[in-house]
């Protein structure tokens, strides 16, 4: 007579090596799959906290420019009374060097952006931050003259981001009266 004592023991051994095998496979997928996310999630919240930044940063400087229209015709219906207008003219250069110090902390943004390749430092695909339009025309009789935005430019600027396979992108523009900042598809600005 046969022994037939270990003749369970294959089928048992390759049904162990195909659960191993296949556990294993799912763990690195999960692991790979953990890692696609938590890059997409960096890169979108990067984008979107510098979508909103230019956002606010246009909506304070055009805020600016209408307290420093104000500003400007008060001036000049204060012509007859010089003590009332010194402190007018005060606030005036104030709302101007707050513009420019606006403008200049955004241009350190590209800068840092440039130099970090994106907000952390993670060395990301370089897109470089869009340069704002806005120009100062230089004083006249009333000081300073409130920031205006060139005819021939758009309100429209895009803020992408992308690293591997991994891409967000943002749009802030200029709808009627104010700015605001969209996920956009990536892939339509490459």
């Amino acid at each position: 007579m046969k022994n037939h004592q270990g003749i369970m023991h294959i089928p048992l051994i390759f049904g162990l090596m195909v659960s191993t095998i296949t556990g294993a496979s799912l763990l690195g997928l999960h692991i790979h799959w953990r890692h696609l996310v938590e890059l997409q999630l960096r890169l979108d919240r990067c984008v979107a906290k510098t979508a909103l930044q230019m956002r606010d940063l246009n909506s304070a400087i055009e805020a600016a420019n209408l307290r420093m229209t104000a500003l400007r015709v008060s001036i000049a219906a204060t012509s007859l009374a010089p003590s009332a207008r010194v402190g007018l003219e005060a606030a005036l250069r104030a709302e101007a060097f707050i513009q420019q110090s606006r403008l200049n902390r955004w241009r350190a943004k590209q800068a840092w952006w440039a130099l970090k390749r994106g907000c952390d430092g993670f060395s990301d695909d370089l897109t470089l931050l869009p340069s704002l339009p806005w120009v100062t025309e230089p004083p006249d009789l009333l000081g300073p003259r409130p920031l205006h935005w060139p005819e021939t430019e758009e309100h429209l600027f895009i803020i992408k981001l992308s690293r591997a396979s991994r891409r967000s992108a943002a749009r802030v523009e200029r709808d009627l009266d104010h700015w605001n900042a969209h996920w956009t598809r990536s892939s339509d600005f490459l």
